[in-house]
C-alpha cells in the first residue's frame, strides 16, 4: 500500500508514532517534502538516516522548502519506477521533479519545492539555511509540463506546495503567484487526477473533493474510496 503524510523536518520521534509503525514490508511511504533529514551532516545526522534506510517499508520524500539543496544533489541518480530519483541508500530515495512514477500499478507525478515567504527568506542565511533552488527553475516546470502533458491522466499528485488558487484559500492572503504556484494552477485545470495531496501548510484539512493538505496525519491513498476512513481522518465531506 502507498501512505502520504506531511513534513517531517528532521524529527526521528515520527517515526516511532502508531500511525507509522502499522506499515508492513513492501509498503510506501512518501513524505509531502521538508524532508528535513538531509540538512548538516554529521555523526548524528547518519545515524537517523541509517535508521530510516533499515526501515521494512519504502521511504521516498519529495524536497520542500527546508533543504539542504546542495546536499541532496551530492546522491546518485538512478531509475525508480519509471522515473529519476536519487538514492540515499537502502529503501530512502527523493523523488525528483516533474517525474512520473508507477508504483503499485498506480500513476504518481511528483513536484517537490516550493518558494518561502519574504520575511522567512531574510532570517535566514543564503546556501547555508536557505537555498535559491527551493523554488523549481524555468527548465525544471517546463521538463514538469512536458511529461505530464504527454501523460495526460494520472492517479495521484503529489507536491510540497498547493496550487496557488488552493494555496489563498489556505492563508487568506491573494499574494502574486510564484511560476510554481501558476503551473500548479494550470495543471489543476489541464490534467486529470483522483486526488492531489501536498504538505507545507502544516494542517491536515480536505480542502475541496479532490485536494488534500497532510500533515502529521498518514494516509492510505490506494484506496481512496475508503469514505468512513476519509471522514474519520477530515472530518464531514465538503
Amino acid at each position: 500500500m502507498i501512505f502520504v503524510t506531511g513534513d517531517t523536518h528532521g524529527d526521528i520521534e515520527r517515526f516511532s508514532e502508531r500511525q507509522l509503525k502499522r506499515l508492513k514490508k513492501g509498503d510506501t511511504l512518501i513524505i509531502l517534502g521538508d524532508f528535513g533529514f538531509v540538512w548538516q551532516g554529521g555523526e548524528e545526522e547518519e545515524k537517523n538516516l541509517n535508521f530510516l534506510r533499515s526501515r521494512k517499508y519504502n521511504i521516498l520524500f519529495l524536497e520542500g522548502t527546508h533543504e539542504n539543496m546542495d546536499m541532496l544533489t551530492q546522491y546518485p541518480v538512478e531509475d525508480y519506477c519509471g522515473g529519476k530519483v536519487r538514492s540515499l541508500g537502502g529503501n530512502l530515495k527523493q523523488l525528483m521533479r516533474g517525474e512520473i512514477y508507477e508504483i503499485e500499478e498506480k500513476s504518481i507525478f511528483s513536484l517537490g519545492g516550493g518558494q518561502s515567504d519574504d520575511l522567512e527568506i531574510e532570517m535566514r542565511r543564503d546556501n547555508k539555511t536557505w537555498w535559491m533552488d527551493e523554488l523549481p527553475s524555468h527548465k525544471e516546470i517546463e521538463y514538469a509540463r512536458e511529461k505530464i502533458k504527454a501523460k495526460k491522466e494520472v492517479d495521484f499528485i503529489l507536491t510540497h506546495d498547493a496550487p496557488h488558487k488552493i494555496r489563498t484559500s489556505i492563508t487568506g492572503e491573494d499574494k502574486e503567484p510564484s511560476r510554481l504556484g501558476q503551473f500548479l494552477d494550470e495543471i489543476m485545470y489541464s490534467v486529470k487526477y483522483k486526488n492531489w495531496y501536498f504538505g507545507c501548510h502544516h494542517i491536515d484539512r480536505k480542502l475541496t473533493r479532490t485536494h488534500y493538505a497532510v500533515y502529521r496525519k498518514v494516509i492510505e491513498i490506494t484506496n481512496p474510496e475508503k469514505k468512513s476512513f476519509f471522514k474519520k481522518l477530515f472530518g464531514k465531506k465538503k
